[in-house]
């Protein structure tokens, strides 16, 4: 899977925003209406949304290797019932429909809560 070039860009951007930092310094002007514009964008709010890594049931298979999952980083926006809703650091929005607990590992879709601080490390 080709990475988007803007995915460690946006990893540090979503971090800054929902870790609460603050700035020494108050915010410029030039910051301050740069936080406006961004906030009028539609992005979904990801204060207290748990990161997690997403098992989403598209696999491949090289050669004589057994099928693997491919699995995404994201925040968990909704969860409710068999479906659940993350936002990904390439910000798109996407609804995955939970499989069944038997189902073969590698056709499996769920998601697991992950340390958001560690992943971004490891990916770093």
């Amino acid at each position: 899977m080709r990475k988007c070039p803007a995915t460690p860009c946006c990893i540090v951007l979503l971090l800054t925003l929902i870790s609460g930092t603050t700035f020494a310094a108050p915010l410029t002007e030039e910051q301050q209406q740069a936080f406006t514009w961004f906030d009028t964008l539609g992005f979904p709010d990801l204060h207290g949304a748990r990161w997690v890594r997403v098992t989403t049931g598209r696999w491949s298979q090289a050669a004589d290797r057994p099928p693997e999952n491919s699995y995404r980083r994201a925040f968990l926006l909704k969860d409710e019932g068999d479906r659940f809703t993350v936002f990904t650091p390439d910000a798109q929005t996407q609804t995955f429909i939970r499989t069944p607990a038997d189902t073969p590992e590698h056709k499996q879709v769920t998601y697991e809560p992950r340390d958001l601080v560690q992943d971004v490390q490891e990916y770093l």
